[in-house]
């Protein structure tokens, strides 16, 4: 008996958690992070909070750059994982690498989730060195998750959900 071609269930969830995935990696151009303080507020991009943000001003005629955030792993991780998620989830959709593909992709997917939602945590502040942990988490206070943030973990959920349909429906 020959094999179907074309469209199945299997391909429909696989792709469909490739898009949410590949959606959920481009929040990185989006807002990240929101800071409020004196009634001014300030969105930072996804970029800005993972690999370091300077602003620059001017005070007192003289125009000073100031570093808000530095390199941090743990905030690029989520969009690495959402990345990792996707290709599994295409090889998922395309039937390879049996039950192991979207399995993994559901796990990728599941972290970087719960990663995004943990973005301000995850943030390097530019702080002084002499810093402690009560000064990091005062700094940390102002900020809070951007529009960005929220809708990629909210993509990392349903696309893993996708790929724990895809495992589930397509037993062979």
């Amino acid at each position: 008996m020959a094999k179907k071609s074309g469209l199945n269930l299997g391909m429909i969830l696989g792709g469909a958690a490739a898009l949410l995935g590949l959606v959920a990696f481009f929040m990185l151009f989006a807002p990240n992070l929101v800071s409020e303080v004196l009634n001014v507020k300030t969105e930072y991009s996804g970029l800005e909070t993972v690999f370091g943000a300077a602003h620059k001003s001017t005070v007192l005629g003289k125009e000073v750059e100031t570093e808000i955030f530095k390199f941090s792993f743990l905030s690029f991780l989520p969009y690495l994982l959402a990345l990792v998620g996707v290709a599994m989830a295409v090889l998922a959709a395309l039937g390879k690498l049996g039950k192991i593909a979207p399995i993994v992709s559901a796990a990728c997917f599941v972290v970087a989730a719960i990663l995004f939602f943990i973005a301000v945590p995850t943030c390097v502040l530019n702080l002084p060195d002499k810093a402690t942990a009560d000064d990091i988490s005062k700094a940390k206070e102002v900020y809070s998750l951007g529009a960005g943030v929220i809708v990629a973990g909210v993509l990392s959920i349903i696309a893993a959900l996708a790929n724990a349909a895809n495992l589930v429906l397509n037993k062979k």
